[in-house]
């Protein structure tokens, strides 16, 4: 399998896929918005929905509110009761125990309390693992709790059937006696800039509160809309105001001027049950489905192929910044950023097995064993890579004038390697006529056994050494090149017995260690060859990789039944208990962690436990 991967410049495989965005879900949406007029669910495209229910795991099939607190639970508030998802397992809150029945609404407040609303049993609140209730015996209006919202001076607002009730900070309960509101159904409440709670009522009014006071009230006449269903302040802009209708209507602006005309139209979606805004877009969710809205307010783009379709009252966004719905009628929806994207699928190119990959700038290079090169750019692939000149390393001149062309048409090259050097260079080893080239960037520098490579015409990999010579690893031994000529090769004439060479790299004091099919390592050094194989050691004398590690002065091995390395003085020591053997290769991060490619997925270990050699548990992506 062939994975790039973030932090790593190449790697190799049998598929290209590219790591999921660090930002998330809302960030792999929000790269491919531009390309698509609808943003389907799609594994290729970077994101998945799974839905949960009462088949496989929710304790039921409908919820109407969600939230995170700040130890990582999810809480679910559904007519059912209240519902605690660990990242596992669903646990239904025992309602014989705390009264909590029929949750229509939950908030986490600044002090980590879950507030939860009923909708006929007041509220209660969790703090510190006890539970806190409040009804009309406390001084609640109506025990229909229908959003809850928090204040900057920490008071918590609940918007009942009847009025906006307020808990203060020592825990009792007063009433907004406004004569607007004190009677009247409010169906949301938030806070917005500046300290502002802004609240919406049934018919469709919109005020404000501040302090625990009512500080303005609009009606549908001054507001010029009819039927507004759900609100969202602008967290950026005070006083602005986002404003859906029961159609599929959303208007935007100073709430005190009223609005002017419509900001977006989101058809076919209709009535739409709460906004959000996340990274910079709005977000709708509906009774028909869900999009987002592009912060112009042109561009609504619908997600598609959910198997949440109706109902949906609401969202949020956990830790990992994997999104949340909830519907009435269908349960619970994530929707996940997958860890890999798989390329070959976004370009709809044929099946194949890839080598090896690089990036050089916005550029991937992919090497592969019957399609020959292939370079992908803004997510494209290129049908031509244009050359200046190509000429061999002893001068002669190619008549071609294209990378791509180079190596599948003239060469027809199964590549088996790419790699940048420290001067950008990219060098490209295969089976082929033309076994080894240079690639600058203008022009490409071809080196043949008439240049002084061993006659094969196959060369595996290349290694930059420190004097800023390279050392090719072809089947028939390694080639040095220095200053664009080869100037050593050393083979079975210096006393290596299998010139089936498969890796190389340079060890300490600037010798060679040489890693070949069958006959363990050379390691070449001031000319003379010191040879380690089972007998001094390893589990295999089929080398596979050799890597240098980047913080100690250790080479790690992949041999086809092993993880080892070699140490200091090129002692091997094997790591016993990884826990897998049919290994490809092997990358160290900038986290020092080593990624492990083998044939039945990719393992993550940070490298001092790979050292200390007991227990390894690693992430493991199959």
């Amino acid at each position: 399998m062939i994975i790039t991967v973030s932090g790593i410049g190449a790697l190799s495989a049998s598929q290209v896929f590219a790591r999921g965005n660090a930002g998330g879900v809302m960030d792999t949406l929000r790269d491919t918005s531009d390309d698509e007029p609808n943003q389907e669910t799609d594994p290729a495209s970077g994101y998945s929905p799974v839905l949960y229910n009462n088949t496989n795991g929710l304790p039921t099939s409908e919820a109407n509110a969600i939230v995170q607190t700040s130890e990582g639970f999810l809480w679910i508030g559904s007519y059912s009761g209240l519902v605690q998802y660990d990242g596992n397992t669903f646990t239904r809150i025992d309602s014989a125990k705390t009264g909590i029945t029929s949750v229509i609404s939950l908030y986490a407040d600044s002090k980590n309390r879950l507030w939860v609303g009923t909708n006929d049993n007041g509220v209660a609140v969790l703090d510190k693992g006890e539970w806190q209730h409040f009804n009309k015996q406390n001084g609640l209006n109506s025990l229909s709790v229908r959003a809850i919202a928090e204040d900057e001076n920490g008071l918590i607002y609940l918007a009942t059937t009847k009025g906006v009730a307020i808990v203060n900070e020592d825990m009792t309960i007063t009433t907004v006696q406004a004569d607007q509101i004190k009677e009247e159904y409010i169906r949301s409440i938030m806070l917005g800039p500046d300290n502002v709670i802004y609240a919406l009522t049934m018919n469709g009014a919109i005020f404000t509160l501040k302090d625990g006071k009512m500080t303005a009230y609009y009606d549908p006449g001054f507001l010029r809309v009819e039927d507004i269903h759900a609100i969202l302040p602008d967290p950026a802009v005070s006083g602005n105001i986002y404003c859906a209708t029961s159609k599929s209507s959303i208007y935007y602006g100073p709430l005190n001027k009223g609005f002017q005309s419509e900001y977006a139209n989101i058809e076919p979606l209709s009535y739409v049950n709460s906004l959000h805004k996340y990274d910079d877009e709005l977000w709708v969710c509906a009774d028909n489905g869900i999009c987002r809205v592009t912060n112009d307010g042109k561009k609504p783009i619908p997600l598609t192929n959910l198997p949440m379709t109706t109902s949906i009252e609401t969202m949020t966004s956990d830790y990992q910044k994997n999104l949340w719905f909830v519907s009435s009628q269908q349960g619970v929806m994530k929707i996940v950023s997958n860890r890999f994207t798989e390329l070959y699928e976004q370009l709809h190119l044929n099946d194949d097995v890839v080598y090896s990959t690089c990036r050089q700038a916005s550029r991937l290079f992919i090497g592969t064993k019957t399609s020959g090169l292939i370079v992908v750019e803004n997510n494209k692939c290129l049908s031509s890579l244009p050359l200046e000149k190509v000429t061999t390393a002893g001068g002669k001149t190619i008549d071609q004038h294209d990378l791509i062309k180079l190596f599948n048409e003239d060469a027809k090259a199964r590549i088996r390697s790419i790699s940048r050097d420290s001067r950008g260079r990219i060098w490209f080893c295969s089976f082929s006529k033309y076994p080894l080239v240079c690639y600058d960037g203008q022009n490409a520098t071809i080196f043949t056994s008439n240049d002084g490579l061993p006659a094969s015409e196959r060369v595996r990999a290349v290694f930059e050494c420190s004097d800023g010579s390279m050392a090719v690893a072809c089947t028939g031994g390694v080639a040095v090149i220095k200053d664009g000529k080869v100037v050593d090769v050393i083979g079975a004439s210096d006393g290596i017995d299998n010139t089936e060479i498969l890796t190389v790299a340079e060890g300490k004091n600037g010798d060679i260690l040489i890693g070949t099919d069958g006959d363990g390592i050379y390691v070449s050094s001031e000319g003379k060859l010191r040879h380690i194989t089972t007998d001094n050691g390893l589990m295999s004398d089929t080398i596979l990789r050799i890597k240098k590690d980047h913080k100690r002065d250790i080479y790690w091995l992949v041999t086809s039944n092993s993880i080892s390395y070699l140490d200091g003085n090129y002692g091997v020591v094997t790591i016993n208990n990884f826990p897998y053997s049919n290994n490809f290769d092997i990358y160290q991060n900038d986290r020092d962690e080593m990624w492990v490619l083998s044939s039945n997925g990719i393992y993550i270990v940070p490298t001092e436990t790979m050292i200390r050699n007991t227990d390894i548990m690693p992430f493991f992506y199959a």
